[in-house]
């Protein structure tokens, strides 16, 4: 398989984008893991419907919950990919939201952002990811880094601290996937969209610097 040659001096961003595209494609392990992504989205999102039992609580959150799932194995996943693993997680769920509980519909608006913005958000992930491994070169490295800014900074107690409502697990679950508001946070879901967005901007840009300026020592 080949992506093409590129001249010497001349690697760019796009060619590391393009041969993690590639990959995405052709590798049978990506393929799994997306399969299982999307299987553990749907499943999740069952269970949470199933198992809501407060009548006035945030269905629609909890239905998304599968979400965080996603963001661990969706990689460089475009943007469609992330909608049509979060409509479907979405639409399972609340299917099997137990009689009684208010079942969340897409026709309500703020429904249906939290659905899209929460695609959005796993297309994000994936675009950090994808700067991730074009800045340290190592797949296994770019996914533990992904990891831990995404799942174990909260859980080390950043959470709790004035910066947790500015990490991205805790944006996507009290922000963009919430349909109601969540006591003591105060970022709005665009601005937490925002704010997500901002870091994949700033990585995809270190990634392009780091990439020109290796091809600049070694050209």
């Amino acid at each position: 398989m080949t992506v093409g040659a590129v001249p010497r001096g001349h690697y760019r961003f796009r060619h590391a984008a393009r041969m993690e595209w590639i990959k995405l494609r052709t590798l049978r392990s990506v393929k799994w893991a997306l399969l299982v992504a999307l299987a553990g989205m749907i499943g999740i999102g069952i269970a949470a419907g199933h198992n809501t039992i407060n009548p006035r609580g945030d269905v629609t959150n909890n239905i998304l919950a599968g979400g965080a799932l996603g963001s661990l194995v969706f990689g460089v996943v475009a943007l469609v990919t992330g909608e049509a693993a979060t409509f479907a997680g979405f639409l399972a769920g609340a299917a099997f939201v137990r009689t009684g509980i208010p079942h969340p519909a897409l026709s309500q608006p703020t429904v249906l952002r939290a659905v899209a913005l929460s695609g959005a958000f796993l297309c994000l992930v994936g675009l950090i990811g994808l700067a991730l491994g074009a800045i340290v070169r190592h797949g296994a490295a770019a996914l533990a880094a992904v990891v831990v800014l995404v799942f174990v900074a909260p859980l080390a107690g950043l959470a709790q601290t004035p910066a947790g409502k500015f990490l991205p697990l805790l944006i996507y679950a009290n922000s963009l996937g919430a349909t109601q508001p969540v006591s003591g946070f105060t970022l709005s879901p665009w601005a937490g969209l925002g704010i997500i967005a901002c870091y994949a901007a700033v990585l995809l840009a270190a990634a392009g610097w780091l990439l020109s300026s290796r091809d600049a020592l070694t050209g």
